[in-house]
């Protein structure tokens, strides 16, 4: 994908999606397509379908150790992966409520799956926030919910969170992506094009 926005911004998304071998890969996707990235001082780190942009509130996704800011990077850019794939079922999963993770679009985003994809020429095992998580050494996501949120839940106390700025190095790129995942995806990348199922 094309990265378009201020060069601070974009370059600290690129060192912070570069920390999961998933992210790197991410970066690799849909190559004619553009990404805006913004920095935001208030409000909450989202992707808009309207604009194509992904807005990151810098201050508060700084106060998250290097691991959870990449996951939530991952998480917003695959909205982006959804929405240039099937921009009609995007905003269709967007209206379905999910029990634990409010929309059908958040699970699909979260873990993979969801009830509505079913027949996806997309491999959703592949690129979601539970498998960053788990690349990273993280618990995965079991809702919607912050993860400050979900320890609330679990402990019935608020957590402390330590608000720390983490500088993060750029990361060199691991190379290709492996022979056998960029298979699976040529052949299903083809067979969406062709109207065949794999």
């Amino acid at each position: 994908m094309r990265l378009e926005g201020e060069p601070g911004i974009v370059a600290s998304y690129g060192r912070v999606m570069y920390l999961s071998e998933i992210g790197e890969h991410a970066l690799l996707q849909f190559p004619d397509k553009t990404l805006k990235i913004v920095a935001i001082a208030s409000g909450a780190t989202l992707y808009d379908a309207s604009s194509t942009t992904i807005s990151i509130n810098v201050a508060e996704l700084g106060t998250h150790p290097a691991e959870e800011q990449c996951a939530t990077l991952c998480h917003e850019t695959f909205h982006f992966f959804h929405d240039m794939l099937d921009p009609p079922n995007f905003r269709r999963r967007n209206t379905l409520s999910s029990r634990d993770f409010d929309t059908e679009e958040e699970e699909l985003t979260i873990t993979g799956t969801c009830p509505s994809v079913r027949d996806d020429a997309w491999d959703h095992s592949l690129f979601n926030e539970n498998a960053v998580l788990r690349d990273r050494g993280l618990p995965e996501r079991t809702s919607h919910l912050s993860r400050e949120e979900e320890e609330e839940r679990k402990s019935g106390e608020r957590p402390t969170v330590v608000s720390t700025v983490v500088e993060i190095p750029m990361a060199q790129p691991r190379g290709q992506i492996p022979a056998h995942v960029m298979a699976r995806l040529q052949r299903k990348t083809s067979a969406k094009r062709t109207g065949t199922h794999e």
